[in-house]
């Protein structure tokens, strides 16, 4: 016996399911509004966070011999909007056939180099994890390019210390 559809009642719910018998729809509780666990951050700290992923793709990049141009920097909001991660996303372009694989195993040799324990990733391109602290990099080939991208821990910023972020950049 099948569980009750709440959804049946709905007028909304049962046209699409009515269009679309094979979706299974899930409503996913609200976010919890209690303020995160962490303690805010201060500006050092979220300054100190962006300076580290930053050096860390200046350092590959400079032990595969490429010069850094222009990567993406961004603060990315979470769920919660008091928590923020810092990105930095760079990509190796125009590669050869072929080259995606080579690039990447030299990253991974830079990473190993640095002290980083990068992991195969389960996904079937060329692509490696590895995570040192607070700093999360994945790596990933494509057809004629290589990204990376790092990722920081979450990080609980005021409005406050973000403008202050905004006027540092």
């Amino acid at each position: 016996m099948a569980a009750p559809d709440p959804a049946r009642d709905d007028p909304f719910f049962a046209e699409l399911r009515r269009k679309h018998p094979d979706v299974d729809i899930v409503l996913l509780p609200p976010v919890d509004p209690a303020p995160p666990d962490l303690p805010p951050a201060t500006i050092g700290q979220a300054l100190a966070t962006r300076r580290h992923a930053l050096a860390v793709v200046e350092a590959l990049w400079g032990r595969i011999d490429r010069t850094l141009e222009s990567p993406v920097q961004f603060w990315w909001p979470q769920a919660d909007p008091r928590l923020q991660r810092y990105v930095v996303m760079a990509a190796i372009a125009d590669l050869e056939e072929g080259e995606t694989e080579a690039v990447t195993n030299r990253i991974a040799r830079a990473l190993l180099d640095l002290g980083w324990q990068p992991q195969p990733s389960p996904a079937d391109q060329p692509a490696l994890l590895a995570r040192v602290g607070s700093l999360d990099v994945k790596v990933t080939g494509h057809d004629s390019a290589v990204a990376v991208e790092i990722v920081s821990d979450p990080l609980h910023l005021t409005p406050e210390t973000m403008s202050r972020l905004a006027e540092a950049s």
